[in-house]
């Protein structure tokens, strides 16, 4: 018995002092983070108060010449001014019919934005597109926390507050011309601020998709399985460094430069949930529409009517090469296989370009499910750019080249901030002798060029493309490609 009661009497002080630590840790933790959460967001309802001053590097024609950074309060106006865009239960029903009605984007920013209202405990989680999506750094999963601590500091009765923006730009186009080279350098500039992630492509892939049993290419089969508020919700981060960086008083305004951007390169090329959008299943063609009457270009442009769009093309041929090594890297490769599965997608759009018209062939989604295909349809760009030209201003659009990039990377990055407003940044922010993002391995460069019978095939086939973009670039003041046709 005295054992029993020993054993009970040792049990009993072992749990009374796990207890003990457990309640210091805890309270050192509460601690801590109520004090973080005290000192990062002393932030009330109505009343914003912007960070510590710090004056922008880069100067930009847009600066008023009294540009202080300043401690500020945001105008009354923007934080009562609540307006439930997201939030709506008819947005995208009126996104998918092309109806949506003009979002009241705040004057005194630069990028689209607007305040919303958002639960205090909004949990980003259940958001489709974040999970589908991996975190790009541990910077992503600190900024979302970060995101929750700031609603539930401006909490109200369950409800908080948000500022929410759409991209000031899109690098459009296209796959394997350099687009996240290009984003990673444009994001060196301390008046961009980066989305959750470099491309997310929503608009193509998330948003709509179809049941498991059916094909992709059936008429009117589409469904939404992603609202718009999931992919407003991608800049939510974005949103708050806006809000809360560089900052200049014009008056009594104070008006927020930095702006934000998304670099989905698929937009432009790739749209096989067209139908979708329900106006395209308005007109049909032996029992099924075959092409989008409207596209993703048209999508942008009614939400975001004044967006700036880039574009950067290369030669096709060495485009199509550079794909073929970068998807499906661990698999094997060799310019044999390379030389036949240009032959059987070369065949199949020759064939397809017989019986339908050519922009009906690169945007039908069987395109997708051929088996042994690569992306050729993706250099035919002559096609989709006459789309988003026919939506777009010229002053709103800019064309590059890759081979120009790779000679003059500072001079064109340069002049990409130019064209987006933020000034012209010093050639310190960008290194020359930078490695290009998402080379070829090392491995696939023993795989040397393609034969020589393989690039025949492939300019016999691109050299119409080619000479129609030309046109079409000629026709609307921009740059010829630096490439033959």
């Amino acid at each position: 018995m005295p054992c029993s009661k020993g054993k009970l009497m040792l049990k009993f002080c072992i749990c009374i002092t796990v207890c003990l630590i457990f309640s210091v840790m805890l309270h050192r933790y509460c601690v801590k983070e109520f004090k973080s959460l005290k000192v990062m967001y002393n932030v009330g309802y109505n009343i914003i108060t912007e960070p510590s001053t710090t004056q922008s590097s880069i100067p930009t024609s847009t600066t008023p010449t009294t540009s202080a950074r300043t401690t500020s309060i945001i105008p009354p106006q923007d934080t009562h001014e609540l307006h439930d865009v997201t939030n709506s239960l008819t947005i995208d029903n009126d996104i998918d019919n092309l109806d949506a009605e003009d979002i009241p984007f705040l004057k005194n920013y630069k990028n689209p934005c607007w305040y919303e209202s958002v639960s205090s405990n909004y949990d980003y989680s259940r958001n489709r597109l974040m999970s589908k999506y991996k975190w790009e750094d541990g910077a992503d999963r600190k900024g979302i926390k970060r995101m929750q601590q700031i609603f539930m500091s401006r909490d109200s009765d369950g409800e908080s507050w948000r500022l929410r923006c759409l991209p000031y730009f899109y690098i459009a186009g296209f796959s394997k011309c350099g687009t996240t080279d290009l984003f990673i350098n444009l994001f060196k500039n301390p008046l961009l601020s980066k989305p959750f992630h470099k491309e997310f492509p929503y608009w193509n892939w998330a948003r709509w998709r179809v049941a498991l049993n059916e094909s992709r290419y059936q008429a009117a089969n589409w469904k939404r399985v992603s609202p718009f508020k999931h992919y407003v919700d991608m800049f939510d981060v974005a949103s708050e460094n806006i809000r809360t960086n560089f900052t200049v008083q014009a008056g009594n305004t104070t008006f927020h430069e930095i702006i934000t951007g998304d670099g989905s390169p698929s937009h432009a090329w790739s749209f096989p949930s067209f139908r979708g959008l329900k106006p395209n299943n308005l007109s049909k063609k032996r029992g099924r529409n075959l092409e989008p009457e409207y596209t993703i270009a048209d999508i942008i442009k009614m939400l975001t009517p004044k967006a700036k769009i880039i574009f950067i093309m290369r030669d096709p041929i060495e485009r199509l090469f550079s794909d073929y090594f970068y998807f499906q890297p661990e698999a094997p490769k060799s310019k044999e296989e390379f030389a036949e599965l240009v032959i059987q997608s070369v065949r199949w759009f020759n064939l397809c370009f017989e019986k339908y018209s050519p922009r009906a062939c690169v945007y039908n989604a069987k395109a997708y499910d051929v088996k042994g295909h690569i992306r050729a349809w993706n250099g035919l760009y002559a096609i989709y750019l006459k789309d988003w030209l026919k939506v777009f201003p010229r002053d709103q659009v800019l064309v590059l080249f890759l081979e120009d990039y790779r000679q003059r990377k500072t001079e064109l990055l340069q002049e990409v901030s130019e064209f987006l407003g933020t000034g012209i940044p010093d050639a310190q922010y960008f290194r020359e002798d930078e490695l290009p993002v998402n080379a070829r391995r090392e491995e696939h460069k023993s795989v040397g060029d393609m034969t020589a019978r393989t690039r025949e095939v492939l300019e016999n086939f691109y050299r119409p493309w080619t000479k129609a973009l030309k046109t079409l670039l000629e026709s609307n003041g921009f740059p010829t490609p630096p490439w033959p046709s």
